[in-house]
């Protein structure tokens, strides 16, 4: 009895499962749909997902990232090195973390490609942006985020940018643009999709 308790389940479902999804969750939250030309995201951010980026966010644990490494894809080919997308200084001072650095830690390990740490630098956003529109959250973005200025004018040729959650898109967007005049080709993952603001 103390073995069935004590057994990891699903992420999801709560089914006993030796790996953070099971089977049939893996294959109903992994994320089908385009997002656009080079954006690919890994899971679709609903049901016990959301659960556990909660608990990697406010319950300060980055390490539960590794949890995801069996259900990620191949590395990309050809590419030059990994930047993470900048999150809020505000959020990353509480948590002591920030989830798209960690997340992008994680991958330029188990990946092989090289990650420029704090490429990009982000003002505070005194108010919550998921609840903000498309066109909101890119207004307010363009003002918020810069590239650090160690890096302002290196040429970095194929870059891939990580970020945890692709919600609008305005995130990546406003990073894409910065990003465009010092790379040759830019790629971008995200580890899950929230589903869209209406």
């Amino acid at each position: 009895m103390i073995l069935n308790f004590l057994a990891p389940t699903c992420a999801n479902c709560d089914r006993r499962s030796f790996k953070m999804l099971c089977a049939d969750c893996q294959s109903e939250m992994k994320f089908q749909g385009c997002l656009g030309p080079s954006i690919e995201a890994a899971f679709w951010y609903r049901g016990g997902l959301v659960d556990w980026l909660r608990d990697i966010k406010e319950g300060r644990r980055p390490e539960r990232l590794r949890e995801i490494l069996p259900f990620l894809p191949p590395a990309p080919q050809d590419l030059d090195v990994l930047v993470a997308a900048a999150s809020d200084p505000t959020s990353r001072a509480r948590r002591l973390f920030d989830t798209s650095d960690a997340f992008a830690q994680l991958l330029s390990k188990h990946w092989g490609i090289p990650l420029l740490k704090n490429f990009f630098e982000r003002r505070p956003f005194l108010s919550a942006q998921k609840n903000l529109k498309f066109g909101d959250r890119k207004s307010y973005l363009k003002k918020l985020v810069k590239i650090s200025d160690r890096y302002k004018g290196v040429k970095l040729g194929r870059i891939l940018l990580v970020d945890d959650v692709y919600t609008t898109g305005a995130t990546i967007e406003v990073h894409q643009g910065l990003l465009k005049p010092l790379a040759s080709e830019i790629r971008i993952f995200c580890l899950l999709r929230a589903p869209a603001i209406s």
